[in-house]
């Protein structure tokens, strides 16, 4: 079974720059790929793991050989130890051996990561804010004032934009659009 994921990288790099910031004994280069064989990743592992890099990414894979036959043996083993008589025990066994399988993936998983972001510099961290481009200031055609995308008159001339974007609610509405609220002022 292989355990794949991405990696969020703060830069582009190539495959020689990835495989230098490893340690030599483990690392081999391919084509397009480098394959890392550690022993620091947990058990069941095979120990490679093998990489690869997109723009903004870092693809990672690890195979775990042993899990989909231990997986396997384990439904098997419930299944006689439960038999088809006692379905509570199967039922339980199953969600057992399921959370066995789940949490044997998530360990190497996890150990693929933490190996990972010990030796890559260009990581990102998850609650690192990714940059989000502003909208860029317009100008009124006629009077030359700096307006913002979504200005629908100007505010010096008072021309009249057709340009303007329609900005979009991010609210949670439960009433229909065709609401309406009145106020009135009391003394």
């Amino acid at each position: 079974m292989w355990i794949k994921g991405n990696i969020l990288l703060s830069r582009q790099m190539n495959i020689q720059e990835l495989a230098s910031q490893f340690p030599e004994n483990e690392t081999e280069v391919d084509e397009h790929t480098v394959i890392i064989n550690t022993r620091d990743i947990p058990f069941f592992a095979e120990h490679k793991l093998y990489l690869k890099t997109t723009s903004t990414k870092l693809t990672y894979k690890l195979w775990v050989p042993s899990l989909g036959p231990l997986i396997f043996f384990m439904y098997l083993a419930v299944l006689f130890l439960a038999g088809f008589t006692n379905w509570r025990m199967l039922v339980v066994g199953s969600i057992i051996v399921t959370g066995i399988a789940f949490a044997i993936y998530v360990i190497n998983d996890k150990g693929a990561r933490n190996y990972l972001h010990k030796h890559v510099d260009a990581i990102r961290e998850e609650n690192d804010a990714i940059p989000v481009n502003e909208p860029e200031a317009e100008h009124c055609p006629a009077c030359n004032t700096p307006v913002t995308p979504y200005t629908k008159v100007c505010p010096e001339c008072g021309l009249y934009l057709k340009s303007a974007k329609k900005i979009q609610s991010k609210g949670n509405h439960t009433a229909s659009n065709k609401t309406k609220i009145h106020y009135h002022l009391k003394k």
